[in-house]
């Protein structure tokens, strides 16, 4: 996961992307989510080790952030895509970029619950 965070902020830090006014509220959400997605994820990782049976519910926190940034993702596109206030299509590709993978941030930390949920069963077994 932070090899994932990382790749993204290197990416922010070297294209220093533009966003405009009308989606800066749902990016800044869904950088909210993705930063509680991985907090969940990492508190749901120590339950996990710690032998808590809080871990199911730090990993079904993870999907409802992820869905619900999977939700603003496709909202911002079409902002961007239909909304009339970007003209360049370059500029509309590199957002639609910077968003997919801030929101792959979450995807990931999804995999990792998917991963960890399977590893409940097989501890139990």
């Amino acid at each position: 996961v932070a090899d994932c965070i990382e790749k993204v902020i290197l990416e922010y830090d070297i294209e220093k992307p533009d966003f405009p006014e009308e989606i800066i509220p749902d990016m800044l959400k869904v950088a909210e989510f993705s930063s509680l997605c991985i907090e969940k994820l990492v508190q749901g990782v120590s339950a996990y080790f710690t032998g808590t049976e809080k871990t199911n519910s730090y990993i079904q926190e993870v999907k409802f952030y992820e869905s619900e940034i999977d939700r603003l993702e496709e909202s911002i596109k079409r902002k961007i895509f239909t909304g009339g206030f970007i003209n360049e299509l370059a500029v509309k590709l590199q957002l639609r970029y910077f968003i997919e993978q801030t929101a792959d941030i979450s995807d990931f930390a999804e995999d990792v619950c998917e991963h960890l949920s399977i590893s409940i069963v097989k501890r139990s077994i």
